[in-house]
């Protein structure tokens, strides 16, 4: 879930080194809550969560409903 994968990324303080190195040019690749933190644009996302913003989509949070309604996908 990517809301919690945020959470986590901030308390272990891996946030930012690790938004520094995708600013730098770091290769990447997400799907499912992994696009979600890379998207610059997240569409009905939660408030607290942040975003890499490193590559240039818009994704919608919460597409198919609850975690146990999207077939492996994004809460």
């Amino acid at each position: 879930e990517s809301g919690t994968m945020s959470q986590l990324l901030e308390r272990s303080e891996l946030f930012d080194p690790l938004s520094e190195r995708l600013s730098a040019g770091m290769p990447t690749f997400g799907t499912c809550a992994g696009m979600i933190l890379l998207a610059n644009n997240v569409l009905d996302g939660r408030i607290d969560q942040r975003s890499f913003a490193a590559i240039d989509i818009t994704v919608r949070r919460n597409a198919y409903g609850r975690q146990n309604e999207s077939a492996g996908c994004e809460e």
